[in-house]
């Protein structure tokens, strides 16, 4: 994004990713069998336009219509509470919908479900979905920005392309409240914010829900993948390093400038 919107030279870039906030990483808990009970979706994150909450409850409207026995929980607050709550009675869900609230301790949110959906707009990282992983839940997000980091494609969770506009779900007036480019990471490009498609993620949803084995291999890679963003010492002596590093660069160009000219 840096080097693509402003320009700066990606040698001059150094990426720390963002470390999981002392989690104290979960051993894996067996969940039962998916057979006789509802499939648990979950959400947590900001009830705002760009975390993309909309699709998920046309996700879970399109999944009953297909048979399949699911409910979805979402944790967090937001301004678009209140529509969001509306929009679940207007598809029919609301009675498998759970709105939370605020949730303080996010693994054992996530430790009682069975896949977490992050089908942002724009997410520059996805700690959330980093939680969900460290608990053994694997993610379904957008192909977008930096979430994809966040996931092992197709072994601790599957990332799906974003490709509606978001006028088809959310009305004409969402555009000024997303930002006017985001990042494709399949092009490598920025492009106009987009979508990912209910349906696709329904039928990706109903894939795992018949493959119990699956679903099972890839909570345990999940955790695997999160850990390695569980060193809360190595991102603070990495991101120390840099300071320091920088502000060496910056002293020694002082020194320069300030050296005294010479005939």
């Amino acid at each position: 994004m840096l080097e693509l919107k402003w320009g700066i030279n990606n040698k001059a870039i150094t990426v720390v990713p963002n470390p999981l906030r002392n989690t104290g990483m979960s051993a894996l808990e067996r969940r039962s069998p998916l057979e006789g009970r509802p499939l648990k979706l979950a959400f947590a994150g900001r009830l705002t336009a760009i975390k993309g909450v909309t699709v998920a409850l046309h996700t879970l409207a399109l999944l009953h219509r297909q048979g399949v026995n699911a409910e979805l929980h979402i944790a967090g607050n937001g301004s678009r509470r209140a529509a969001l709550e509306k929009l679940a009675e207007d598809l029919g869900v609301s009675k498998t919908c759970h709105f939370h609230g605020f949730v303080n301790d996010t693994q054992d949110f996530f430790s009682k479900m069975d896949i977490a959906l992050c089908p942002s707009i724009r997410e520059s990282f996805g700690m959330a979905s980093l939680e969900a992983s460290a608990a053994g839940c694997p993610v379904i997000g957008s192909r977008v920005d930096g979430l994809p980091e966040t996931i092992r494609e197709g072994i601790s969770g599957i990332t799906l392309p974003y490709e509606h506009d978001p006028r088809r779900y959310y009305g004409s007036n969402i555009m000024t409240q997303l930002p006017e480019l985001v990042y494709d990471p399949d092009t490598d490009q920025l492009r106009a914010p987009a979508v990912i498609d209910p349906q696709r993620l329904a039928d990706t949803i109903g894939m795992l829900a018949t493959d119990q084995q699956r679903l099972d291999n890839m909570r345990q890679h999940a955790i695997v993948h999160a850990n390695r963003f569980n060193d809360l010492q190595q991102y603070g002596d990495q991101l120390l390093g840099q300071v320091r590093q920088i502000m060496a660069m910056h002293e020694g160009q002082t020194h320069h400038d300030s050296a005294p000219l010479t005939s």
